[in-house]
């Protein structure tokens, strides 16, 4: 069951509850992505939102960590078109398909029947804009490396085969790719070069091919 599928058969409460979050999230990115960062307080989104502080916090910790939940969503997102891609593909050449037709069209978008769809995509489209214009907020997210790691982590035992007793190979090809993708976002952030990410990353995916 997909992320969008999961999100779907929640109960009243819990659909409220994930519905007020992204609500929130988008308004706050969407402030973030008008001023900055470092110029938008909790407070400024409360009143954005039509909220109070107080709720405020039951969601985030603080401005910083509205970034978060995004990469986490893209993540899942991600993982799961690479386990849809043909079982007799070789791994490392899902994973680079699947990262060129997301960075170039956004293939595989949220399922229409999702009731959220809309303000993920809102969300995905606003931390684009926050990264573009502040790097620096992009590359404070170090949490992000292991979001992948975690994620790739359960792709390459799913696809694999590996026995649930099998942490190291899982874990060491999880820790690897991961890292390799991370590495090259925040490599691509830092050097402001006007090359498309998804042609940065599949450069990147060439060099991981020389371990063969």
């Amino acid at each position: 069951m997909s992320i969008d599928e999961r999100t779907t058969t929640l109960g009243p409460w819990e659909r409220r509850r994930i519905r007020t979050s992204l609500e929130i999230e988008c308004i706050a990115l969407g402030l973030i992505a008008e001023r900055g960062l470092d110029a938008v307080t909790v407070e400024q989104i409360a009143n954005a939102a039509g909220i109070s502080t107080r709720t405020f916090f039951r969601y985030f910790k603080n401005v910083r960590d509205v970034l978060t939940p995004l990469s986490a969503r893209e993540t899942e997102r991600l993982c799961e078109l690479v386990l849809q891609r043909p079982s007799d593909e070789p791994l490392l050449d899902a994973f680079r398909a699947v990262y060129q037709d997301y960075a170039d069209s956004l293939v595989g978008m949220y399922d229409p029947d999702d009731p959220d769809a809309e303000l993920k995509t809102t969300a995905l489209a606003l931390w684009g804009r926050i990264v573009q214009r502040d790097p620096e907020a992009g590359l404070s997210l170090g949490h992000v490396n292991d979001v992948l790691t975690s994620g790739f982590e359960r792709v390459i035992r799913i696809r694999l085969g590996l026995p649930d007793d099998d942490r190291l190979t899982a874990g060491v090809l999880g820790a690897a790719l991961g890292g390799a993708v991370w590495f090259t976002y925040v490599h691509w952030l830092q050097l402001g070069t006007t090359e498309p990410l998804p042609g940065y990353l599949d450069r990147a995916f060439d060099r991981l091919a020389e371990l063969r």
